[in-house]
């Protein structure tokens, strides 16, 4: 005889139990798969979330005129960006989802969407496009300009063809399409801003754009107003710098709508090798790989793994965001008002052509540099870096020793070794105001009277403070409020500036020295210590750290390779690229 189902199962308190059963495992494998799924997308946000208010108030932006009234550019920042290459990268990716799950999607010149839905997506948020590219637009303004009507347009071009008052020839060609159009919205980028462009640039590279050669891309005004747009970004198609130089790299077109045409590595190879009107494409790459350690800025394409390094930082800084800023003219600041003497001359006047930095680092054991640096016109060390035993390599002249408040009394106590044996020597001392002024101003005081020969300078309360504007201004980050202390070498590179036509630094490692892979050997922070910590170990914990103050050593690196070019300094033993 047949037993009924209920009876198999039990009583009905039973039936229940296994129902709910049931129900939790089917449950728990739907929320496995979308995790998955979550993982699997390229960004840090999955797709949906397209439709959630922006997290902070309209803002306007110099430097993005509209067309025709002149008007800056004002709107919300972006949450999530998507900018995307159009590279051959693309073709294949099945990546169209994952970028129109974004909040804005950024796109290039005349790069189409449609009928590559699948691989790049469909949405365009914003569009920003070369004046050579703008009568590709007018080819196809149907697509370009009725049907993709929530995009807004960036143009960008030489201040001949782009102005407004003077009506270049680009300029009017955009303002018969807003006739022909009312609903565009159409930016230009104005002559501030493409010269703020070529200053970043120079910055970065320490070459000027327009006596190197140089044209800059499209991408590089696109990764510029991303930063200043979005909070995070992902860019999806674009391979590394390193990319087309390595032996397995695959052929594919330039642009992923040019099947058959020319092929992407052998236009950048062109392109950066090229002496006059080449852009710089693997160049401005090894930038970009550069600015995503300040910036939340992920790359999707597989040849960036190691380079970005974002989710290594701990102390990310932003510089780009929300207004054009120029560099900073620290030849302007004047040693006279910033230094206050303590003994010796009345006024710190000096003023050298050819200037070295020494630093405290191990590199420079067993360079034999001594009698180079010997013959430099003036030659500055830091805190209590000794010569004596270690002449061969760091040599024994030094005319500026910059000591911080807490290795004055390691300076003082050792007369015969930072006094005496280099009399020419001019000292100047750095630390809080207020330790300054109580306590430590006098005992700098008392030694100047066991040695006359002695000069020496402390740095006043407001270059101090200017100190900290500086880093703020460079880092985005407030000195207190971040946790951090400037060191010795940012005391010193800013003096070098203000004193030296030129400086070499000696020993000092590029920002990305020590998160390189595999890691570089272990050598001791000071080459007077060798026992002491290893040097990528301090600078590494430095920069993470969030409890207590820390030097954000690395940062400052970083600040210091964007002036390279500013301010004719140079950097050896290693050398920087």
């Amino acid at each position: 005889m047949r037993v009924p189902p209920a009876a198999a199962l039990g009583s009905p308190g039973s039936v229940r139990l296994f129902l709910t059963l049931v129900c939790a495992v089917v449950v728990a494998v739907l929320y496995i798969l979308l995790c998955y799924r979550t993982r699997a997308q390229p960004c840090c946000r999955a797709p949906g979330l397209r439709g959630s208010p922006a997290t902070s108030s309209v803002r306007s932006f110099q430097g993005y005129s509209r067309v025709p009234d002149g008007k800056p550019l004002e709107r919300a920042l972006c949450r999530h960006c998507a900018v995307v290459s159009s590279s051959g990268q693309m073709l294949g990716s099945q990546l169209g989802q994952a970028i129109d799950g974004q909040e804005c999607v950024l796109r290039m010149n005349h790069a189409p969407t449609a009928g590559y839905e699948q691989d790049v997506g469909a949405r365009s948020t914003i569009r920003v496009v070369s004046h050579t590219s703008v009568p590709l637009l007018l080819g196809n303004q149907p697509y370009f300009f009725q049907q993709s009507q929530e995009t807004l347009y960036f143009i960008w071009g030489p201040a001949k063809k782009m102005n407004r008052e003077k009506m270049g020839s680009t300029y009017q060609v955009l303002l018969k399409v807003m006739e022909k159009y009312p609903q565009l919205q159409i930016y230009t980028l104005t002559e501030e801003k493409m010269t703020y462009c070529d200053d970043v640039f120079q910055n970065e590279t320490g070459k000027n754009r327009m006596k190197s050669g140089s044209f800059l891309s499209t991408g590089w005004f696109t990764m510029i107003l991303a930063m200043e747009l979005c909070e995070q970004i992902c860019v999806f198609g674009m391979v590394s710098d390193s990319y087309c130089r390595e032996k397995n790299h695959s052929s594919v077109p330039y642009h992923y709508f040019e099947k058959g045409r020319l092929d992407e590595c052998k236009m950048y190879l062109m392109h950066e090798r090229a002496r006059r009107a080449g852009h710089r494409f693997m160049t401005e790459k090894a930038i970009f790989s550069r600015w995503a350690k300040r910036r939340n800025i992920v790359f999707n394409h597989s040849s960036w793994a190691g380079s970005s390094g974002n989710g290594n930082e701990v102390f990310p800084y932003s510089r780009l965001r929300g207004r054009a800023r120029r560099p900073p003219d620290l030849k302007k600041w004047g040693v006279k008002s910033g230094y206050l003497p303590v003994c010796g001359n009345k006024t710190l006047t000096a003023r050298c052509h050819q200037c070295v930095i020494v630093t405290s680092s191990s590199h420079l054991l067993g360079t034999h540099l001594g009698a180079v640096i010997d013959g430099a016109e003036c030659t500055i060390r830091m805190n209590d870096a000794p010569t004596t035993g270690y002449n061969a390599d760091v040599g024994n002249k030094t005319s500026f020793r910059v000591v911080a408040h807490s290795s004055l009394y390691r300076v003082l106590k050792r007369p015969q070794e930072f006094v005496n044996k280099t009399p020419e020597t001019i000292f100047i001392f750095w630390g809080p105001p207020i330790k300054m002024q109580k306590s430590l101003l006098k005992i700098i005081q008392r030694v100047c009277t066991s040695f006359p020969n002695m000069t020496a300078y402390v740095v006043s309360p407001g270059r101090m403070k200017q100190f900290d504007d500086l880093f703020r201004g460079e880092t985005g980050k407030d000195r207190e409020k971040s946790r951090s202390w400037l060191s010795t070498g940012w005391f010193t590179m800013v003096i070098a500036v203000e004193l030296c036509d030129a400086v070499h630094v000696y020993g000092m490692v590029p920002p990305s020295y020590c998160g390189r892979h595999p890691p570089p050997r272990r050598l001791p922070y000071h080459y007077y210590e060798p026992k002491g910590p290893d040097e990528c170990t301090t600078y590494i914990h430095n920069e993470r750290s969030r409890r207590g103050n820390h030097h954000r050593f690395i940062t400052e690196k970083r600040v210091f390779a964007s002036w390279a070019g500013l301010y004719n300094i140079t950097f050896s033993h290693p050398t920087w690229t």
